[in-house]
């Protein structure tokens, strides 16, 4: 798992491409009081469960969830079967817990 710090003008590219990307996909928003605990309950449709394991895995790894922990403003994750799978810490706090299935929604509200 790779780490990059991305300046406003990058993460809006980034949200970008994710929009225009073909395929299903998973969009988390998880608030920082619900890290990790609500992607370990986390139960999707029977064609999500492998993401919903692949996302466990990735958000137990203790490295991301110390950073998670220590910018406290939750997690915005974005994991597609195919192609790259995102973690981002958002410059502000999430305020609740949200999932989209299928599509990519990059409105956290």
């Amino acid at each position: 798992m790779e780490r990059e710090i991305l300046s406003k003008i990058r993460l809006y590219e980034l949200l970008s491409r994710l929009e225009s990307s073909p395929g299903d996909c998973i969009s988390l928003y998880i608030k920082p009081s619900s890290f990790p605990h609500c992607t370990n309950r986390l139960s999707l449709q029977p064609q999500y469960n492998m993401y919903a394991n692949e996302i466990r895995e990735s958000v137990n790894i203790k490295t991301v969830a110390q950073v998670v922990e220590r910018y406290d403003t939750g997690a915005a994750i974005y994991w597609k079967e195919n192609g790259n799978k995102y973690i981002v810490l958002p410059p502000f706090p999430i305020t609740e817990d949200k999932i989209s299935l299928g599509k990519f929604d990059a409105s956290p509200y």
